[in-house]
């Protein structure tokens, strides 16, 4: 492996420089971690042995979450594409020899991410003699010696150059004139060519040492017994989790007949639908979360030596979970009547999924708590986060935006046209359907052809035409061919670019507001 391993990753930096300097995401994403995960396991293959077979499994949401980053726009979904897609590469890259990760509680992920952290960074730096490939001569140089010397000796040089030109006014004007027949700027474009290769080439290199090296003596911390040890009483336990019981029981009880006896309960009370609706979800939400955690800390320091103590700490963790459902319930109810009222915005489809997804992981962690399988909190934490991930990416966050808020405007609530032109591209098939909708009312067809105007203009400056190849990516190109397809009616809107926010003006002489197109470079 190790003849192959330096000329590898070096091929790697350099294919990561053509895919990535100077072009924004798009193939290039998968493109790469494919190439860099192929490589990684014909390499590691060399080794003599084969990786587990449980590691087969990371493939899927790497795959997946990969591929997601070029079907979405919307921020969000990308950016957790990229981090999910990155955290399983290393947690395979941990895993490779030993497969233990299904068992990795929280000071697992931690330890073994800190120590791949550090055998990246020491072991390509290590003289290691790999006694499975012999010598093909004495006299014959190791390349890799050479690299790390230049590699070493750059900054150096840099330095005391520095120093001597400030010290000797001399070699100062020698140097400047010897610079004078180069190009600075090119060799600066060079230089950062080469540190940019030779940076993702060092890490590459680094991760399939540790692989090979490592992965194989990693074991499970503390898998019998927690890591903490418990130093609190059951009295203690059971008086604040009898508290939380009381304190939630009490609002579930106010809140029943809201949740269950219909809006006009909510006007009795003296507050406005507006009111009731603007309030309390975030709150509620932090209550869940905060519930889960303490629940959770309480387990860990609890001591629990009898079967009676440990079926009281069940029955009134379990308790606990109905309740804090229950609150979630009563969030999720007024972020509905707030998109109801209000509309739907990023922020409050990100809340209305994140929510379902923790009611999720509330019900896994009391089915844990009564199974006895508290260890795989991390694993069930990590769950949650990639299948919120993924169904940020399946569901479209910017077309049910889109959809939701013209579902209302149909039935007579008013549409902010002005914020559907700060969504993503992924936003405009649905715009450009709705656009040629009679069933539509003509105000509402109004306001998304001035969005749509305001997306034509950024993607009718050629711009996208001329990203290349790596840059390419599938909601874009989906949104220029939705939109070449509505040009025609949108050809009797007037722009005025002479201020700040650009300014769409309809057939109608109503003015809209260019805010900010995002997400569409």
């Amino acid at each position: 492996m190790r003849k192959y391993l330096l000329p590898v990753s070096i091929a790697l930096g350099v294919i990561f420089d053509l895919l990535f300097w100077e072009k924004s995401p798009g193939v290039s994403f998968p493109l790469f971690i494919l190439l860099g995960l192929s490589a990684g396991y014909f390499l590691l293959r060399m080794e003599g042995s084969a990786p587990k077979k449980i590691n087969i499994w990371l493939m899927l949401p790497i795959l997946f979450f990969s591929v997601m980053s070029i079907l979405r726009k919307e921020p969000l979904t990308m950016f957790l594409g990229y981090i999910f897609t990155l955290f399983c590469v290393i947690l395979l890259a941990v895993s490779w020899f030993n497969g233990l990760w299904p068992s990795f509680g929280i000071t697992d992920y931690i330890v073994n991410f800190l120590n791949l952290i550090g055998g990246m960074i020491a072991l390509p730096w290590q003289e290691r003699k790999d006694s499975a490939e012999p010598e093909s001569g004495k006299g014959k140089k190791s390349l890799l010696p050479i690299l790390r010397g230049i590699a070493l000796s750059l900054p150096v040089w840099l330095i005391f150059i520095a120093m001597l030109s400030s010290a000797d006014l001399v070699f100062a004007r020698q140097l400047d004139g010897l610079l004078k027949n180069f190009n600075t700027e090119t060799l600066a474009e060079i230089l950062a060519h080469l540190v940019l290769i030779a940076l993702v080439g060092f890490l590459f290199f680094g991760v399939v040492l540790f692989a090979a090296r490592r992965s194989a003596k990693t074991i499970l911390i503390a898998a019998d017994k927690s890591v903490i040890s418990p130093f609190l009483g059951m009295t203690e336990t059971v008086i604040l989790l009898g508290g939380m019981i009381f304190l939630f029981g009490i609002f579930v009880l106010i809140q029943y007949r809201y949740l269950f006896s219909g809006q006009a309960n909510i006007t009795l009370e003296g507050f406005t639908y507006a009111e009731y609706a603007r309030r309390g979800f975030g709150e509620l939400l932090a209550v869940a979360l905060l519930s889960i955690f303490l629940q959770k800390g309480l387990s860990q320091i609890t001591r629990r030596e009898s079967d009676k103590n440990r079926n009281v700490f069940t029955f009134l963790s379990v308790a606990i979970v109905v309740l804090v459902l229950v609150i979630l319930v009563s969030a999720f109810q007024r972020l509905s009547l707030y998109e109801t009222a209000y509309g739907f915005t990023r922020l409050r489809t990100y809340t209305h999924m994140f929510m379902i997804w923790l009611g999720l992981l509330l019900g896994v962690v009391a089915l844990m708590e009564v199974l006895g399988w508290q260890r795989y909190f991390a694993n069930a934490v990590l769950l949650a986060a990639m299948g919120f991930g993924a169904t940020l990416g399946i569901l479209n966050v910017d077309q049910i935006i889109v959809q939701r808020n013209l579902q209302n405007a149909a039935a007579g609530m008013p549409l902010d046209a002005d914020y559907l032109a700060t969504l993503s591209s992924d936003a405009i098939p649905v715009l450009t359907e709705n656009l040629t909708n009679l069933e539509m009312p003509e105000t509402v067809r109004e306001g998304i052809g001035a969005a749509l105007v305001c997306y034509r203009d950024v993607y009718g400056s050629g711009a996208q035409a001329d990203q290349p190849w790596p840059s390419y990516h599938f909601s874009t190109q989906r949104a220029q061919r939705a939109l070449s397809g509505v040009n025609a009616q949108l050809n009797g809107y007037r722009v005025d670019t002479t201020g700040w926010p650009v300014v769409v003006t309809s057939p109608a002489w109503n003015d809209y507001s260019c805010q900010s197109v995002m997400g569409i470079d």
